[in-house]
């Protein structure tokens, strides 16, 4: 994707794994999603939802979510992974949706 316009495409359910981005045209990708690598599992954040692997959540479920509710997506490598991971996702999700509002 070298060099591509992306001004108006919709990346929701795109695997960018390996996709080079560099000097991707993304001025007008107002709502554009946050997407989180290299943890043990990818992380999307859009407008007010985040997914994390196969769990797409409301980013305000995400937030009253307690431990038997993780353990119940996939156990306890879930609850473990949320656990280490849960503030630091929280805020980002919550700072991404702040962004959206002030656009």
């Amino acid at each position: 994707l070298w060099n591509a316009n992306l001004k108006n495409a919709d990346l929701w359910n795109a695997d960018l794994k390996n996709a080079d981005l560099s000097d991707a045209n993304l001025s007008d990708a107002k709502k554009a999603p946050l997407i989180v690598f290299g943890l043990a599992w990818n992380v999307i954040i859009r407008d007010d939802h985040m997914r994390i692997g196969c769990e797409h959540h409301k980013i305000t479920d995400w937030h009253s979510f307690d431990d038997r509710r993780i353990l119940e997506m996939d156990g306890k490598k879930a609850l473990k992974f949320w656990r280490q991971n849960k503030d630091m996702l929280l805020n980002l999700a919550d700072s991404y949706q702040e962004q959206l509002e002030n656009l």
